[in-house]
């Protein structure tokens, strides 16, 4: 699972999002309304007067489901964490999407505080990104979900920071294609790999012992191509399973550690975030003789998380 922010989005109308999100007349496939009234939101979202006024993302899984009592965990525990001690005083709207064999959880937040009227930004990502990181990474350890980081994920392509986009896109596509036919067990070796590229209308004009070299159709640009399923060690789904296994074992091995690293990465984020809120947000004098409500909500926050994963035995995909 990863969390994706939309940053160049959230100052037109709200007809733009809500439409993508449920379809125009309502009915987008593969689309569910979860939570929220995408009419009440809407009004909200077009009587603001801020510039941003709101703020739309995805939490994007690889796994095609999961129960729905993990998505109404989920859910809450990511709007706890990005929004501590504000849940209550927030507009959300989610929408399930899956008509891309992947399931997305999408939402929809006005940026506003509805107690004061306030605007309220839910994510900038210099100061919150770190603490969305530490919650997406302890939330797939806890769930299993596939993670971005995960050995398969980092392997099947190693690329250059010094290309352009354009470059990176064209590998990215290409990998991505051969990943999900070597998942559909289509794809077994590098043999494989280049009748599917010429197929393409890729011509491969250089083998290495770790990578391929191919130009387009018409082209003389050449793309070098670098990781597992380019080498010449791929010469089989085993001999990939070999170069995977000890960096899966290292994984499994370490995820205890990520975990127990990650609950406090995110327990300092979210004191640091609540107190943020507190002094914008919470005028009212405290009695200093109790618990602060900074302390409260990130014990919350805290016991939400030592909860989520606590039926990671049923989380699989229904």
């Amino acid at each position: 699972m990863l969390v994706k922010f939309f940053d160049k989005r959230g100052s037109g109308r709200s007809s733009g999002p809500i439409d993508y999100l449920l379809g125009k007349d309502r009915n987008r496939e593969g689309s569910k309304l979860l939570r929220g009234d995408p009419v009440k939101t809407g009004l909200l979202i077009d009587s603001l007067k801020f510039k941003q006024k709101y703020t739309a993302g995805v939490l994007s899984f690889e796994e095609s489901n999961t129960t729905e009592e993990n998505k109404q965990k989920i859910m809450d525990s990511f709007v706890n964490v990005l929004l501590p001690g504000m849940e209550h005083r927030s507009n959300i709207m989610w929408v399930e999407h899956r008509d891309k064999d992947r399931l997305e959880l999408n939402f929809l937040i006005a940026n506003v505080d509805l107690e004061s009227g306030k605007r309220l930004q839910p994510y900038y990502h210099r100061t919150d990104l770190n603490r969305v990181d530490a919650w997406k990474e302890l939330t797939n350890d806890l769930y299993d979900f596939t993670s971005p980081n995960a050995p398969m994920r980092k392997q099947t392509e190693t690329r250059k920071t010094n290309e352009s986009k354009g470059r990176k896109g064209i590998k990215a596509e290409i990998d991505a294609s051969i990943s999900a036919l070597y998942t559909e067990g289509a794809i077994n070796s590098r043999d494989d790999v280049e009748t599917y590229m010429k197929s393409k209308g890729l011509n491969v004009i250089k083998k290495t012992k770790t990578s391929m070299t191919f130009t387009a159709e018409n082209s003389e640009e050449r793309f070098r191509i670098k990781g597992v399923f380019y080498g010449e060690n791929f010469r089989s789904r085993d001999a990939i399973q070999e170069q995977i296994k000890p960096r899966d074992g290292a994984n499994q091995r370490d995820r205890e550690q990520r975990i127990s690293d990650n609950r406090e990465r995110l327990s300092r984020a979210i004191k640091y975030k609540s107190q943020e809120y507190e002094k914008r947000y919470f005028t009212e004098r405290r009695d200093s003789s109790q618990k602060s409500g900074v302390e409260n909500i990130s014990d919350q926050c805290h016991n939400e998380m030592d909860n989520l994963g606590g039926d990671i035995s049923h989380n699989n995909t229904g």
